[in-house]
This record gives C-alpha cells, sequence and structure tokens, in this order.
C-alpha cells in the first residue's frame, strides 16, 4: 500500500475522546469506588462527554 493510500485509512479512524491522563484518572476513580454511575464520572475533572463515550472507555 502506497504512503498517499495510508494516510487516507489512518484518516477515516477518530481517535478516541477520552485518552491519557483522562483515561488514568478515570480508571483511579473506578478501582477505588467502583460503585459511581456513569453519569457522574462524565461530571468529573470537567470532562465533557456522553454516557456513551464514557461507557466504551470503562469497559476497556
Amino acid at each position: 500500500m502506497d504512503k498517499s493510500r495510508e494516510n487516507d485509512v489512518e484518516d477515516r479512524y477518530q481517535k478516541p475522546t477520552i485518552q491519557n491522563e483522562h483515561l488514568n484518572f478515570i480508571q483511579s476513580l473506578v478501582e477505588g469506588k467502583n460503585d459511581l454511575l456513569l453519569r457522574e464520572l462524565c461530571d468529573r475533572k470537567g470532562l465533557s462527554v456522553s454516557i456513551t463515550t464514557m461507557h466504551r472507555a470503562v469497559e476497556n
């Protein structure tokens, strides 16, 4: 596959909304208090994400 075609394929995929430090923070919250609701996690640390996005982040 040539370089231009590789770049086209890479551009089709959206980067995760919750990354690195936010993801680590969320994981530590879940480990410490695993009865948090997804909505509560969405409201922490100024994240503005949907419940679906948060679910995807914590399920991985």
